[in-house]
């Protein structure tokens, strides 16, 4: 480290005012009389590693949020309305302290879209730290310490996102006609309100919107009550209705949805089961109505346990006219893309009926994988996308390969898990499940959602249906869901589930499927027959290779996977090698 020459004659107080600026203990930085300018010195370079080390730590650590605190429940009362630029938020949370009190409370927010004006503890008033625009984070303190039980209140302000389509944003079809909706995940609650924005940090939700009498609101439960005033506005009056809604399930804050359009309805309005579109598409939601209560039934009977024995009945499907991502599963009101849930009419072409079916399926199978059962953190995101891409493909056979054809598990073999093959042997190829410590940022946790952690994940999960077998893989699942219903889950959890369920008819299967898991690539089986009566079989890794020898090569195995291996002859079994 190089010290600059004025400092060394400035003597010891400059130095010891150097050490304080650093932040380093006082007692450190109290030099006696008897310690000399190089003793002095030293200590400003131990200090200066100790300050840059500790920085690097909190760093690494500060996008995260206190473990042991969390929330129970939140009272969300907002004032939306499309025509304004802002919106108005009233945020009661009931906290829950794992370890007696503590100091200060962190929660998410997003400087750019959210403005804290008030913030009171059990009617005591708080100080509260600028959001970070970094870490997205904000610290609360109050006068006496947080318990169990303390009821926080924030009042803020809200800005719509129009350039970015997700947090709370604007968008607009058929020529102006102006809507509100929501993309939460994975990290863009904060952009609505002040969250624990962590999907392990879970809560129930009471939502509440007042929104112009004109607008249909919808949110993640059925309405529980609404009521109607006049308020003056610009000069004038208009009527405003307040919408109240029944409280969610147990959930994380990237599943919480509000819709506030002029859409209207395909089914009867006091349905469970309905779907949403812009007036002008009324006549283009055919293939939705007639699949998408199939595809909810179909999935509570092959988990076997019932939809609405989640928690909440409600079943909303909404075709909105943009979404950065092409479906979001909210529970209770799923969001689409247009182009992915409504259909030509008379005129929609075979692809487009499959690609309806096939995106509602993934999003229904989120109910049970995801909302009900949820990942612990982005870095296992497979957990939640595996499943689902999993039952996209069985369910869309189950319910509708009788009429169309489709056979959608055959396209998944011979096309998206090819792809998959031909990307898992590149250098930069990476496990589907990370340390947690490996996502911090916002932007990390976006990058996860690639195709090859859905298609992995599947490709994964359908390796587990073939080693357990069609039966007891069915039931592990059954025993995973019960067992872990509002929790969160990691890998291990799910391969203890169905271990358990298999008990000695698949020995170590948790062991087994670790390297899969936990390691990138995969091994290229070699299998030589060397008589009539025997075969032997062999493994390497697979890599990129020379391109003047072909695009895959092989290497001495540095990861030595477990394969399940049936040998056939003549269409009679000789064999079934030990897994």
């Amino acid at each position: 480290m190089f010290i600059p020459k004025k400092i060394l004659l400035q003597g010891r107080d400059s130095i010891k005012r150097l050490l304080g600026i650093l932040g380093i203990v006082e007692g450190f930085a109290k030099c006696t009389e008897q310690v000399n300018m190089y003793s002095a010195l030293q200590m400003l370079y131990i200090g200066v590693f100790l300050l840059i080390y500790t920085r690097f730590m909190e760093a690494h650590d500060s996008y995260r949020l206190l473990e042991h605190i969390r929330p129970i429940n939140y009272k969300l009362n907002l004032n939306i309305d499309p025509n304004d630029e802002h919106f108005y938020g009233q945020l009661e949370i009931i906290l829950k302290i794992d370890h007696g009190v503590h100091g200060y409370v962190l929660l998410n927010a997003h400087k750019d879209c959210i403005e804290i004006q008030h913030i009171t503890k059990n009617n005591e008033k708080c100080s509260f730290t600028d959001i970070n625009s970094e870490t997205q984070i904000f610290r609360i303190q109050c006068p006496t310490l947080f318990r169990s039980g303390d009821s926080l209140f924030i009042m803020y302000e809200g800005k719509y996102s129009t350039t970015e389509m997700n947090g709370l944003y604007k968008t607009w079809y058929d020529n102006g006609t102006l809507l509100v909706t929501t993309l939460f995940q994975p990290e863009f609650a904060r952009k609505a309100f002040p969250c624990f924005d962590e999907p392990s940090l879970k809560a129930t939700f009471d939502i509440m919107i007042q929104s112009p009498s004109k607008y249909r609101v919808m949110a993640n439960t059925k309405l529980e009550s609404s009521q109607s005033s006049t308020v003056p506005y610009s000069g004038t009056v208009r009527n405003i209705t307040t919408h109240k809604f029944q409280r969610t399930p147990v959930m994380s804050s990237y599943l919480v949805a509000f819709v506030v359009s002029e859409f209207e309805a395909a089914v009867t309005e006091n349905s469970s089961f309905n779907v949403f579109a812009r007036p002008s598409a009324s006549h283009n939601m055919e293939v939705a109505v007639k699949y998408g209560q199939q595809l909810y039934d179909a999935l509570s009977q092959w988990i076997g346990i019932d939809y609405e024995d989640l928690g909440n009945p409600q079943r909303y499907l909404v075709a909105v006219p943009e979404l950065s991502a092409g479906a979001m599963e909210n529970w209770g009101l799923i969001t689409f893309t247009e182009l992915d849930l409504l259909d030509d009419g008379k005129r929609t072409r075979r692809d487009t009926y499959q690609n309806i079916i096939h995106v509602m399926a993934h999003e229904i199978a989120h109910q049970w994988f995801g909302n009900y059962v949820t990942l612990d953190w982005w870095s296992n995101l497979w957990i939640n996308e595996g499943f689902a891409t999993y039952f996209s493909y069985i369910i869309t056979d189950m319910v509708a390969n009788g009429t169309n054809n489709m056979e959608v598990e055959k396209q998944l073999v011979a096309g998206e898990m090819q792809m998959l093959l031909e990307q898992d042997t590149t250098l930069s190829s990476s496990a589907i499940s990370e340390p947690a410590n490996a996502l911090n940022t916002p932007l990390e946790a976006i990058n996860k959602f690639d195709e090859f952690t859905y298609i992995k994940g599947c490709s994964i999960i359908r390796m587990m249906k073939f080693i357990l077998g069609e039966d007891l893989f069915k039931a592990g699942i059954h025993n995973y869901m019960d067992e872990n219903k509002y929790g969160n889950v990691d890998p291990e959890i799910l391969l203890r589930s169905l271990q358990t369920t298999a008990r000695n008819e698949v020995t170590h299967f948790q062991q087994k499927m670790h390297n899969w898991i936990y390691h990138s690539g995969y091994p290229l089986v070699t299998v030589k027959q060397t008589n009539t009566s025997a075969v032997t079989v062999s493994q390497d890794n697979v890599t990129m290779g020379d391109p003047q020898i072909g695009p895959l090569g092989k290497q001495p195995p540095s990861t030595c996977y477990q394969v399940l291996v049936s040998v056939y002859s003549f269409r009679i079994i000789l064999e079934i090698l030990p897994y």
